[in-house]
């Protein structure tokens, strides 16, 4: 999943695993915690994922954007 930054002015998105899911009394999924890592520039100007280890956060699912691949999307289309 695309989790998006905490940081109003940034509006960044990072790439994430979602490692649960909380439910709410309907059963519909209402947050889930995510796990991504830092990374850093390097000086010809790609991403690098450093070393450092996961970072774990619970985001509400509002914040978080779901990367489907274009095959599930062709056979699922009505699920999403």
């Amino acid at each position: 999943v695309l989790v998006l930054d905490n940081d109003p002015v940034s509006r960044q998105y990072k790439l994430a695993k979602v490692c649960e899911v909380k439910t709410g009394k309907d059963g519909k999924v209402r947050s889930a915690q995510v796990e991504y890592r830092k990374f850093k520039t390097n000086e010809i100007g790609t991403l690098k994922y450093s070393g450092s280890s996961p970072i774990k956060v619970t985001r509400c699912c509002q914040r978080l954007v779901l990367i489907v691949p274009v095959e599930e999307l062709l056979v699922h289309r009505n699920d999403y």
